[in-house]
């Protein structure tokens, strides 16, 4: 990794072990009752659906719904366009997620499941330490431990959302968006958001949104945001290369980006090649002796597909993601997609 990205994820990513936590970090989300606030994404081109913003013009993020907050697409020189929604989503369901796991910690609950948006349940399975009952600082860990979990089952949902939309997935039940599944931006983006959060949470001096506005604003200024006129000539001059227009106005993802993580980083995308690139987030809940499973229970017409694939009903994002991928890499190439990974 060079210099300049090492820098950068230094700022993203500060030891955690440096970090103690007083009290219970759950509480640091002020006005929690319930799931996040819905966002809509966007992609950097120059057609509809597209919103590109100033970065000075963000506001204050607000887990619930504010006219504070505003969302967009913005560009940086270190690490490409970034999704400013994609980034607060997965933020978001970070915190709402790493909430869920502490009070199930606390509880001693060893399985237990949830959902997000999407038709679609997650089952957990968690193993805690033989002496677990003897620790001394089983809070302080739980806490610890619940934020991890909170970010790897976050990125992976985002993940699985991508999956989801290549199949047919939609949102809002009519609007198509397989046109933009897998854009260049996405998955770095989301990342982005995940990394973000668990640092809010571990700010023992702000709220969660106080935290994540001064920790967004911090992130854009050290990859060099840049203006909003900027991110709309570079997308503009992307037309041809990573998305085509199609009458009259709508956009079709040509450059398909299927870079999760399979390396252990996720890298960033810029108009003069590859950015920096960060790692996504790690099994540490296993530092403090946890073992933890993921299986991902898929409903509706487009899981029949998926399950087909995998030849199971429940899928593990680390043992079938990447077959999932082959297959998703092959589409895109017989639809005549250049693709990443």
């Amino acid at each position: 990794m060079c210099g300049l990205a090492e820098g950068v994820v230094r700022t993203l990513l500060p030891a955690v072990t440096v970090v103690i936590l007083s009290g219970c970090y759950y509480n640091n989300l002020q006005d929690y009752n319930g799931t996040p606030r819905l966002r809509k994404g966007a992609v950097p081109c120059h057609s509809y659906p597209n919103k590109f913003i100033e970065p000075h013009r963000l506001g204050k993020h607000r887990y619930h719904y504010s006219l504070e907050e505003r969302s967009g697409i913005v560009y940086t020189t270190k690490a490409g366009h970034v999704d400013v929604a994609h980034l607060r989503k997965s933020a978001d369901w970070t915190a709402y997620l790493a909430g869920m796991c502490l009070e199930n910690i606390l509880a001693e609950k060893r399985q237990w499941r949830f959902s997000l948006r999407e038709p679609t349940r997650y089952y957990v399975t968690l193993d805690y330490p033989a002496d677990w009952a003897s620790f001394e600082n089983r809070d302080e860990i739980a806490e610890e431990v619940a934020i991890h979990l909170g970010e790897h089952f976050a990125y992976n949902a985002t993940v699985w959302h991508e999956i989801l939309t290549w199949f047919g997935y939609r949102a809002t039940g009519a609007v198509p968006e397989f046109a933009s599944a897998f854009s260049w931006e996405d998955n770095f983006s989301n990342l982005l958001g995940t990394t973000l959060a668990a640092r809010a949470l571990r700010d023992q001096e702000h709220s969660y949104n106080e935290a994540m506005t001064l920790l967004l604003n911090d992130l854009l200024e050290s990859l060099d945001v840049q203006p909003m006129k900027v991110a709309q000539q570079i997308a503009k001059d992307a037309k041809g290369k990573w998305y085509i227009t199609r009458f009259p106005i709508f956009m079709y993802v040509i450059k398909r980006n299927l870079d999760i993580g399979e390396d252990g980083t996720v890298q960033s995308l810029t108009n003069e090649g590859e950015g920096i690139a960060i790692p996504i987030p790690g099994k540490k809940w296993q530092d403090h002796g946890f073992k933890m499973t993921l299986e991902i229970n898929p409903k509706g017409f487009q899981s029949r597909r998926i399950r087909k694939l995998v030849a199971k009903d429940r899928i593990t994002p680390e043992g079938d993601f990447t077959a999932i991928l082959d297959f998703i890499e092959q589409d895109a190439e017989r639809r005549g997609y250049e693709v990443m990974r």
